[in-house]
């Protein structure tokens, strides 16, 4: 059965990959014969895939070291393949979110993220997906780029190089997330008239990037971690909607979760396996420009948000929360 699917997937990869075109048909042909073995083991190292064949890894290294080659020319036939599946699509969502690559020893052009004494970069991806297939389709958006811990904006505010509200005029990674929702936009509509969904996690909760898609009519969810201030009232975004009745509950299981590296977070701290009770409120809210957010934008925004709490929680355990915000409709029956 193994091998039944793995020759499915080397066959439906060459299928994809039939138009690439490189520039050399020896790059091409390259290029052929290193997806597949990609795909089959993407969570080993490049030596544990290649393994007995030194003369293969020797040219994988060669050709991913290649100067006059663009990663975007070797990803685009599949994202060629995946609008021609997105308009097959009955629901379309484009998840949106960026990884840490880290890396032990010595490496070039790299910079420094979780560990300064570790190079690594970051990666940014935006899938595809299906949703009442509940099928990924594929990656219509890819990017990397590494983060110099001695010029991001915040390390400069913090070395007083500038102030708070300087931090917003400068080139933030906020705009990584927006280029790459309106680009994922206008390449599916280009293919057809089905406008997706993005959604994305708390990274993405910036006035800034609710103000922009709003204006572009960019469809999103967004997971929130601020609690913001509503518009033209003393209470927070949270004390709004906990004056709510409760729309519904549901009874979920909770998995076990070990301890993150950044414990000072509460949704990132260890928790044993629980059974828990949520509680799911939910309204439209009018949301206040925030002082260090430029004039440019809006004095508020509109949106509707879901908040979803657990109840009845012990003492040494935190709280499930989640707050989505959004520009669609959130009827509940």
């Amino acid at each position: 059965m193994f091998f039944l699917l793995r020759n499915c997937m080397e066959n439906k990869i060459q299928s994809e990959y039939s138009d690439l075109t490189l520039g050399d048909k020896r790059l091409d042909a390259r290029a052929l014969n290193i997806i597949p073995k990609l795909s089959h083991q993407p969570d080993s190292s490049f030596p544990k895939i290649f393994e007995g064949d030194s003369a293969g890894l020797e040219g994988f290294y060669r050709f991913v070291e290649n100067p006059y080659l663009n990663p975007q020319d070797i990803i685009a036939p599949h994202i060629d393949a995946t609008l021609e599946r997105c308009k097959q699509a009955e629901f379309l969502v484009v998840a949106h979110d960026s990884s840490e690559f880290v890396f032990s020893g010595n490496r070039k052009n790299m910079g420094t993220i979780s560990n300064k004494n570790l190079p690594s970069f970051l990666g940014h991806f935006s899938l595809a997906v299906d949703l009442n297939g509940q099928e990924p389709l594929g990656v219509l958006k890819c990017f990397t780029w590494k983060r110099d811990e001695e010029y991001t904006p915040s390390a400069l505010r913090k070395k007083g190089f500038i102030d708070k509200s300087e931090i917003y005029l400068m080139p933030n990674e906020h705009q990584r997330w927006v280029e790459g929702m309106l680009e994922c936009s206008e390449l599916i509509a280009k293919e057809q008239t089905l406008q997706p969904i993005h959604v994305c996690d708390s990274e993405t909760d910036s006035y800034t990037i609710f103000s922009k898609l709003l204006s572009e009519s960019c469809p999103f969810v967004i997971r929130g971690c601020q609690n913001r201030r509503v518009f033209g009232k003393a209470s927070s975004l949270k004390e709004e909607l906990l004056d709510n009745p409760v729309l519904f509950e549901r009874e979920i299981k909770i998995s076990k979760r070990k301890q993150r590296r950044t414990p000072e977070v509460k949704r990132l701290k260890s928790r044993d396996e629980r059974e828990a009770t949520l509680e799911v409120r939910a309204q439209e809210v009018t949301l206040q420009r925030p002082k260090m957010v430029q004039s440019s934008y809006p004095k508020s925004i509109t949106l509707n948000a879901v908040y979803v709490l657990e109840k009845d929680v012990d003492e040494n355990e935190v709280a499930v929360e989640w707050l989505l915000l959004t520009d669609q409709s959130i009827r509940f029956c």
